[in-house]
C-alpha cells in the first residue's frame, strides 16, 4: 500500500514538473514574440525611414529632402507662409531645364543693390510706356520705358484705383535708366548733397536698370506735384499694390537694409505674383525676401504659401552649376522662374 502511494506521488510530481516547464517555455516564447514586434515598430514605435539622401529627386516622381539645409525662420505673424519639408512621395513630377549663367541675372525677383550690381543683358526688354498706358494716369515724359509686363500690371492697378473712387491725377515720373542716364543723375545728386548721400544709387547698382520699377507721384489740376504719402487719398495704392505684383522697393523702416533713404518711397518695384503677396505678409523688403527664399532648397524644405484667393504655391531656390547647367522644374505644372542676381534661381508654381 505504501509503495503504491509512493508511485502515485512520483507520478504527480513528474506531471507537475512537466506542466511547469511547459508554462515557462510558453511564457518565454510569448515574451520573445512581443519583444520582436516591439523592435519592428508594430506597437507604435517609429520604423526606420530610408535615408532621403540616397534618393535622386531629379527626373523622378519622388520629391526628397536630401540636403541638411538650415532654414531661416519666418517672422511669427498670423499671416506667415507655411513651410514644410519636401515629402518623400509627391504628386509633382520634375524635369530638367537647361539654363545659362546669364539667366541668373534676369527675372522678376533679381536683387540689384550696391552689393549685387546689375548685369546688363545684350538686349534690353524695355519699351516706351507712351502709347501703351491706360487713361488712369499721366506720363511726365514720352520717353519713359518699362518692361511690357510692368506696364500691363500698372495699367490694371491704376484702373482699379480710379474705378474704386481714386483720383486720376497720378503721374509716372520715372522708370528704366541705362547706365549713362544713371551716371548723370548720380553725379548731379552728389554735387548737391555730397558723397555720403543715400538717395541715388551709383550706375550699375541701381534697381532702375531692370525696367521693373516705376516712380509714381501726384500731379493735380493746379500743376502741383507731390508724393503719394502726402495724402490719404492715395494710400490705396501702397496698401493694394501687392495684389498686382508690386512692392515698395525702399520702405521707410528698412533703410538700414536697402541702403536707400525714404525719399525713394514713391518707387514701386514689380516682383510678380505671388512674390509680392508673400513679401507683404512677411513684412520684408526685397533684400530680406531674396535671402529668406534662398534658404529653401529644391532637395530640402520648400516654402508653401496660400494666396488670398486660395491658390496654394510652392517655392524653392536652386543654385546654378556651370558643370551641369540644368535645374529641376515641375513637369506638369505652370511655373515661374527667376534668377536671384547672385548665384541661382527661384522656382514658383501653383500646387
Amino acid at each position: 500500500m505504501a509503495k503504491r502511494n509512493r508511485g502515485n506521488g512520483l507520478q504527480s510530481f513528474l506531471i507537475f514538473i512537466t506542466v511547469f516547464l511547459l508554462v515557462i517555455v510558453l511564457a518565454l516564447g510569448g515574451m520573445f514574440f512581443m519583444l520582436k514586434r516591439w523592435l519592428e515598430g508594430d506597437f507604435g514605435g517609429e520604423s526606420t525611414a530610408p535615408d532621403p539622401s540616397l534618393l535622386d529627386p531629379i527626373g523622378s516622381d519622388e520629391h526628397t529632402g536630401g540636403s541638411e539645409q538650415t532654414t531661416a525662420a519666418p517672422p511669427e505673424t498670423a499671416e506667415t507662409p507655411e513651410t514644410t519639408a519636401a515629402p518623400v512621395q509627391s504628386t509633382v513630377v520634375y524635369e530638367e531645364k537647361s539654363v545659362t549663367e546669364a539667366d541668373v541675372h534676369t527675372g522678376d525677383v533679381i536683387l540689384v543693390s550696391r552689393v549685387y550690381e546689375y548685369v546688363f543683358p545684350e538686349k534690353s526688354k524695355v519699351t516706351e510706356v507712351y502709347g501703351k498706358r491706360s487713361v488712369s494716369y499721366q506720363l511726365s515724359s514720352a520717353t519713359i520705358k518699362l518692361q511690357k509686363k510692368v506696364i500691363t500690371a500698372l495699367n490694371e492697378m491704376l484702373d482699379d484705383f480710379v474705378e474704386q473712387g481714386g483720383n486720376d491725377d497720378l503721374i509716372v515720373t520715372g522708370g528704366y535708366r541705362d547706365k549713362t542716364e544713371q551716371q548723370e543723375k548720380y553725379n548731379d545728386y552728389v554735387t548737391k548733397h555730397g558723397e555720403e548721400q543715400n538717395a541715388v544709387s551709383a550706375p550699375g547698382a541701381a534697381d532702375r536698370h531692370t525696367g521693373l520699377g516705376v516712380d509714381l507721384k501726384v500731379y493735380n489740376d493746379q500743376g502741383v506735384m507731390f508724393s503719394l504719402d502726402e495724402s490719404e487719398v492715395y494710400s490705396w495704392v501702397s496698401e493694394n499694390c501687392h495684389k498686382y505684383g508690386f512692392v515698395l522697393r525702399y520702405p521707410k523702416n528698412k533703410t538700414d537694409l536697402t541702403g536707400i533713404s525714404y525719399t525713394e518711397a514713391k518707387y514701386f518695384r514689380y516682383v510678380g505674383k505671388p512674390h509680392a503677396e508673400i513679401m507683404t505678409s512677411l513684412g520684408m523688403c526685397l533684400e530680406e525676401y531674396v535671402m529668406h527664399l534662398r534658404s529653401y532648397s529644391y532637395a530640402g524644405e520648400h516654402l508653401l504659401f496660400t494666396s488670398a484667393d486660395g491658390t496654394e504655391y510652392e517655392l524653392y531656390h536652386i543654385p546654378f552649376d556651370s558643370t551641369s547647367p540644368k535645374i529641376a522644374v515641375p513637369k506638369d505644372r505652370e511655373y515661374t522662374l527667376s534668377g536671384d542676381n547672385i548665384d541661382g534661381f527661384f522656382v514658383c508654381f501653383a500646387r
